[in-house]
């Protein structure tokens, strides 16, 4: 799903569940609010347990820094998911990068933040506003 649909979706629809498969430091510098924080090792039985009742209904969205660690859960989950109850299972485009580089809002738990955690050295030069990286 492209952020723009989401922030669209967002907007008009309180039907969505977002999960950020990152790890817990990633998540605390910034995310998208309302999204719940899902470690990317959480075995799927565990994940099923505890967000089945959840997500009945809705439509669930997965994002982490570029797509690649929540699109590997998103395709392992969706089945279960559908099962539960859920209308869609989608991975957000270019992930939350993406989302920081369109300059949407996130957020720290205290407030809106422009900050964004590069993940590594290595994925740093994605970001089209880096002087926001903070490690």
């Amino acid at each position: 799903m492209p952020a723009d649909e989401l922030t669209r979706r967002l907007g008009h629809d309180g039907k969505i569940v977002i999960f950020d498969v990152r790890e817990a430091e990633e998540y605390a510098v910034s995310h998208i609010a309302g999204a719940i924080r899902l470690d990317p090792e959480t075995p799927l039985s565990d994940f099923m347990t505890t967000h089945a009742a959840a997500v009945k209904g809705k439509t669930v969205v997965f994002y982490c820094s570029v797509g690649a660690r929540s699109s590997h859960y998103a395709a392992a989950a969706q089945e279960s998911l559908r099962q539960a109850g859920a209308v869609s299972v989608y991975n957000l485009r270019h992930g939350i990068f993406g989302w920081h580089n369109q300059d949407l809002d996130l957020t720290d738990g205290r407030g809106t933040t422009k900050a964004i955690h590069p993940y590594s050295a290595l994925y740093r030069p994605l970001l089209k506003r880096p002087e926001h990286a903070a490690l």
